[in-house]
């Protein structure tokens, strides 16, 4: 008999290419729609709240950059949720 706590499992590079290139995309087109509408405050504004980050809480003369930087950071860390929220805040 063998060892019965051995496991195996088969590596598919493909699959791991094919994967990666999804979330390349994904994140490309997250910072492509980040970059249309970082301009625009009042987007930036409404795509930060569709995120569930308190806008109130960036104030002084720098808020405006500040909330581009956490909007960016959010975009980068989770591009597939960032992006479905900010195609639904531009189709609005």
């Amino acid at each position: 008999m063998g060892n019965i706590l051995k496991q195996f499992y088969i590596f598919d590079q493909d699959a791991v290419d094919v994967e990666n290139a999804g979330v390349s995309k994904t994140r490309d087109t997250a910072i492509a729609t980040y970059l249309a509408i970082k301009a625009d405050v009042e987007k930036v504004d409404a795509m930060l709240t569709l995120l569930d980050v308190d806008i109130r809480a960036y104030h002084g003369p720098n808020a405006g950059l500040e909330k581009e930087q956490k909007l960016y950071e959010l975009t980068t860390l989770d591009p597939g949720n960032s992006i479905q929220s900010m195609q639904l805040s531009i189709s609005s």
